[in-house]
C-alpha cells in the first residue's frame, strides 16, 4: 500500500528543505567556542533559572543576582539547560532552532504578502547569509529576536483584516511586544513603532496598551535588578546606562557633542555594511587558508562593494515606498527601521551584528520593489520563476555559499584536533585568534592541575563552564596593574589564565609583567592559552630563573613594536613610545591594543588633539568597550592638566597636579605621576596634601632621600600631624630594620611598619609589609591576625578567610580563625 504525502510537505518541500539545508549547515558550524562572552552568561542564567534558582550567576567568586543583560533570552534558553545544565553546545543548537522558527514566521509573512513562490524566494538568502549563520550558531538573543519582530509584523498584517477589536492575534502581539524588551533593550525601537502605528490608525486603546504592558514589564525588571538586586560595583553597566556615559568626548563634554560623533563615527562604519547586507560582511575571522576561488572572489568584493549601494539603494527606496503605499503595516516597517538606526548609530558600540535585524526587512523591500516594477517576473509561471531563480543562485546564493564553504571547512579542521590546528596556526603564523583557545581541552587541564576550590582569574567568561566547581574571577583585560593586583588580592586568586589575543601577544602580559605584588608560576600551556599559578612577591621568592631570560622582542613584528612602545611609555619617553607605536599600528591597523596604548603615549605628552583623534579610532573597535572607559578617563585626565598648567591660582594648581598625579598613580604609571608630583613640590613646596603623597611615592619607588627631605617639610609645616608622626616612625624603624640581621627581629618591625601604614588608611602599603613580615617569620601569628582582620575591615572575606586558614593551620585550636571559618561564616 502506498502512503500519500503528507499535504504540508508537498505544498511547503522545498521550504522544509530549505530549513534542513540551514540547520545542517548551523550544525556543522557547532564547536566549543564563543565569538561574545554574552553566549556565557546566558548559557549561566539559563541553567540557573532551569535549576528554579532563578537568575544568578553562581561561577563567581560571589554568586551575583545582578544581570547585566536583557533576561529573557535565557528563560528561552532553559528548557534544554534543565536537561543539559551548562552546556554551550545545547545552547547552540536550541539558538539554531529557534532560528529555524524565524525563517517559518518570515515565510508566512511573506507567504501573506506576495504568496509561496516570492516567499521561498525570500528565504533562499537568509539560508545561506554568512552573518545569520554566526548569530544563528552563538548562544545569542539574535535569532528568537528575529522572529519575534516577524511574527509581529505577521500579527500586524492579520489584525487588519480582522473584523473584531479585540482577538487572539491582538492577545499574541500584546504579549510579545511585552516581552520583547526583555529580550533585547533595543526592542524600545519595535514597541515605539507600534505605538506610533496604532496611533496613526487612530486605534488609541492599543497603542495605549502596547506602551502600558511593555513599561510595566520593562519598570518590573529594573526595579527587581536595581532596586531589589542592585549593581555590584565593579560590575558591568547596564546598556541603558551604558548610551549616556562619555566614550567619545570628556566627560565636561554636553551628550549633544557626544552623540554627534558617535553618529558620525557609527554610520561611517556602518554604512558600506548595510548597502550590501545580503551579500557581506563576511566574518573572515572565522575562515583559515581559503581556496583561490574564494580568495578571487573576495577581492573582487573589494571593488564591488562599492558598487552594490548604486544597485542596491534604489531597490530599497522603492520598496520603502511601495511598502508604505500599498500595505497600511508599511508605515510600522519603516517606523522600526528608522528608530532602529537612530538607536544603534547613537549606541557606544560599534558591531556589524546589530545589522541583522534590517536583513529580512532589506529582503522584503526589495521583493516589494521588484514585485512593483516587473509584475511578471515573479508571477507564478513556469519561465519567470526559473529566471529569478538562477538569477538569485547567481548574484545571491553562490557568493555567500562560497564563504559559508570555508567557515564549515576552517571549523572541521578546528573540531577535529583543536591542538594540531593550534600548531599549524602557529607555523604558518596565521593570527586568527579565534581559534586558540580550545575551551573544552583547557578546562579538562584546570581539573586535573588544580584543586576544586579554588579561585582562577580570567578575562574571558567562557571557561567557567568548563572548569568544574571552581570559581572564575572575570577580570578585563584593559584593567590597570594596581586595579588587577587588588583583584587579585581581594578574592584570593590561586591562578590565572593568560589567553593570546593577537599575535602571541597574551592577556594580561603587560600587567603580570609590571605586577610588584605578584609573580606567576607556570603551570600548563594549551594552544593559546597559558595557567599560571599567582604567587606573592612579598610571602614567595620570585623565582628568577623565570624571568632572567628575557623575551626577545622582534622589532620587525607589530607586537614587538607594542612591547618596545609600552616599555618607552613607563619610562616615560614618550616620543619614543609614539613613533613605535605609530609605525606598530600601520602594521597591524586592526589591533584594539595599540591605538589605546598610543592614546596613553600622546595624552601624557600633552598632544590632546592626537590623543582625542585616537580615541575616536579605538571608538571603531567591536572589542573596544574594555578599553573606552579607562581611556576615556585618560584624556579627560589631560585636558584638566593643561588647564591646571595654565591656572593663575597656586593653590588649584597644585591640587590639580596631585589629583592627576594620584590618578596616573592608579593606573600604574609610576614614574610619570612621581615626576608630577616632585615638579608639582619643586614649584610649591609648601603644598601639604601635596608633600603627603609626595613622601609616600618617593618610598614606594625606594627613592629614600627625596622621602626624607618631603618628611621634613612636613615637620617643619605641621610636626603634631597624625599622619607626619606615622611617617616618622615609619622612616625610622626602616632604619632600624636595615641594621638588623634577625628575622623574627625583622618580622616584628615590618608588622610595625605595617601598623603605621594602616592607621593613616593606606591599606596596600600595609599588607606590602605585614606579608614582607610573614617572609621573614611564616610563623608570626600576629602577622597573620593583622592581615586577616584588615582584610576584614576592607571587606575583603576571601582574602580574610585565606589569612584565618593559615592561622588554623598554625594553631588549630585558635578560637578566633575557628569562628571564622565556622559554616554559618561561610
Amino acid at each position: 500500500m502506498k502512503l500519500k504525502p503528507v499535504p504540508l510537505f508537498r505544498d511547503h518541500r522545498l521550504f522544509i528543505l530549505l530549513v534542513v539545508a540551514y540547520i545542517i549547515i548551523g550544525m556543522l558550524r557547532l564547536n566549543d567556542l564563543s565569538l561574545y562572552t554574552d553566549s556565557t552568561r546566558y548559557i549561566i542564567w539559563g541553567t540557573s533559572f532551569a535549576q528554579g534558582s532563578g537568575f544568578v550567576d553562581d561561577t563567581q567568586p560571589e554568586p551575583e543576582r545582578y544581570v547585566v543583560n536583557a533576561p529573557f533570552f535565557s528563560v528561552l534558553l532553559s528548557p534544554v539547560l534543565l536537561v543539559f545544565p551548562h552546556s554551550l553546545v545545547a545552547g547552540k543548537i536550541w539558538t539554531l532552532l529557534l532560528g529555524a522558527l524565524f525563517l517559518l514566521a518570515f515565510y508566512a509573512l511573506l507567504m501573506r504578502c506576495f504568496g509561496k513562490t516570492v516567499a521561498l524566494l525570500g528565504i533562499v538568502p537568509l539560508v545561506f547569509n554568512p552573518l545569520l549563520l554566526l548569530m544563528s550558531t552563538e548562544v545569542l538573543s539574535e535569532t528568537s529576536f528575529l522572529g519575534a519582530l516577524t511574527l509581529c509584523f505577521l500579527l500586524l498584517e492579520r489584525l487588519e483584516t480582522s473584523d473584531t477589536a479585540w482577538s487572539r492575534d491582538l492577545m499574541v502581539l500584546l504579549v510579545i511586544t511585552s516581552l520583547l524588551v526583555l529580550l533585547r533593550e533595543v526592542a524600545v525601537a519595535f514597541v515605539g513603532a507600534v505605538v506610533l502605528y496604532f496611533l496613526v490608525r487612530k486605534q488609541y486603546r492599543r497603542a495605549i496598551l502596547v506602551a502600558l504592558l511593555a513599561v510595566v514589564c520593562a519598570g518590573a525588571w529594573m526595579y527587581r535588578n536595581l532596586v531589589l538586586v542592585g549593581a555590584p560595583i565593579a560590575s558591568q553597566a547596564t546598556n541603558v546606562n551604558f548610551v549616556f556615559e562619555h566614550f567619545l568626548t570628556p566627560p565636561q563634554a554636553s551628550l549633544v557633542q557626544e552623540f554627534g560623533l558617535r553618529l558620525t563615527t557609527n554610520l561611517s562604519g556602518y554604512a558600506i555594511h548595510l548597502a550590501g547586507l545580503i551579500l557581506y560582511p563576511l566574518p573572515d575571522m572565522l575562515i583559515v587558508e581559503p581556496t583561490g576561488m574564494f580568495l578571487a572572489y573576495y577581492k573582487a568584493m573589494n571593488v564591488i562593494k562599492y558598487v552594490i549601494p548604486i544597485i542596491f539603494l534604489p531597490l530599497l527606496f522603492i520598496g520603502i515606498w511601495r511598502d508604505m503605499k500599498d500595505r497600511k503595516t508599511g508605515f510600522a516597517r519603516f517606523a522600526f527601521v528608522a528608530a532602529y538606526l537612530l538607536v544603534i548609530l547613537f549606541y557606544p558600540v560599534h558591531d556589524v551584528r546589530f545589522l541583522l535585524p534590517l536583513l529580512p526587512i532589506q529582503i522584503f523591500y526589495v521583493l516589494t520593489s521588484l514585485r512593483w516594477m516587473q509584475i511578471r517576473w515573479l508571477a507564478d509561471n513556469g519561465r519567470a520563476v526559473r529566471a529569478g531563480t538562477a538569477f538569485l543562485i547567481a548574484a545571491v546564493v553562490l557568493p555567500n555559499l562560497l564563504c559559508l564553504i570555508e567557515i564549515e571547512r576552517t571549523n572541521i579542521r578546528y573540531t577535529s584536533n583543536s591542538l594540531a590546528f593550534y600548531d599549524h596556526l602557529q607555523q604558518a603564523r596565521l593570527g586568527k585568534n579565534m581559534f586558540t583557545k580550545p575551551w573544552k581541552i583547557l578546562g579538562d587541564t584546570i581539573r586535573m592541575r588544580t584543586p576544586e576550590e579554588s579561585t582562577i582569574a580570567g578575562s574571558l567568561k567562557e571557561a567557567c563552564i568548563f572548569i568544574g566547581d571552581r570559581k572564575l574571577l572575570e577580570l578585563n583585560n584593559a584593567v590597570p596593574v594596581t586595579t588587577f593586583e587588588l583583584y587579585l588580592r581581594t578574592y584570593a586568586a590561586d591562578f590565572i589564565i593568560a589567553t593570546s589575543s593577537w599575535d602571541n601577544v597574551l592577556s594580561y602580559e603587560f600587567q603580570m609583567g609590571e605586577s610588584k605584588r605578584f609573580w606567576f608560576e607556570p603551570v600548563s600551556a594549551v594552544a593559546g592559552m597559558r595557567l599560571f599559578r599567582v604567587r606573592s612577591t612579598q610571602l614567595t621568592p620570585r623565582e628568577e630563573w623565570l624571568y632572567t631570560k628575557r623575551m626577545e622582542i622582534d622589532t620587525a613584528s607589530a607586537n614587538g613594536l607594542l612591547r618596545l612602545g609600552r616599555r618607552e611609555l613607563l619610562r616615560g619617553r614618550h616620543d619614543a613610545a609614539i613613533a613605535l607605536l605609530q609605525k606598530a599600528q600601520t602594521m597591524a591597523p586592526a589591533q584594539v591594543l595599540i591605538p589605546y596604548q598610543l592614546l596613553a603615549a600622546y595624552a601624557m605628552s600633552g598632544k590632546l588633539e592626537e590623543a582625542s583623534r585616537q580615541l575616536q579610532v579605538l571608538y571603531g573597535y567591536a572589542q573596544s568597550t574594555t578599553y573606552l572607559p579607562v581611556a576615556s578617563k585618560l584624556l579627560d585626565v589631560a585636558y584638566s592638566q593643561q588647564q591646571a598648567a595654565s591656572s593663575d591660582n597656586a593653590v588649584e594648581r597644585s591640587t590639580m597636579m596631585v589629583n592627576g598625579a594620584r590618578f596616573y598613580w592608579s593606573l600604574g604609571y609610576y614614574g610619570h605621576a612621581y615626576g608630577m608630583i616632585r615638579n608639582c613640590l619643586a614649584s610649591d613646596s609648601t603644598y601639604f596634601l601635596g608633600l603627603l603623597w609626595g613622601w609616600d611615592f618617593a618610598m614606594q619607588r625606594g627613592d629614600t632621600a627625596q622621602a626624607r627631605f618631603y618628611l621634613r617639610q612636613l615637620r617643619t609645616n605641621d610636626r603634631t600631624n597624625a599622619v607626619v608622626q606615622q611617617f616618622t616612625l615609619i622612616e625610622q624603624t626602616e632604619d632600624t630594620l636595615r641594621l638588623s640581621s634577625n628575622p623574627l627581629r625583622r618580622s616584628a618591625l615590618y608588622l610595625s611598619i605595617a601598623r603605621s601604614y594602616k592607621i593613616v588608611d593606606l591599606p596596600d602599603e600595609a599588607i606590602d609589609d605585614a606579608q614582607r613580615a610573614l617572609r621573614e617569620d611564616p610563623r608570626n601569628m600576629e602577622a597573620w591576625l593583622f592581615q586577616a582582620q584588615l582584610f576584614e575591615e576592607k571587606k575583603m572575606p576571601f582574602a580574610a578567610r585565606a589569612a584565618f586558614k593559615e592561622v588554623l593551620r598554625l594553631d588549630p585550636g585558635h578560637a578566633t580563625a575557628k569562628a571564622k571559618l565556622s559554616p554559618q561564616k561561610q
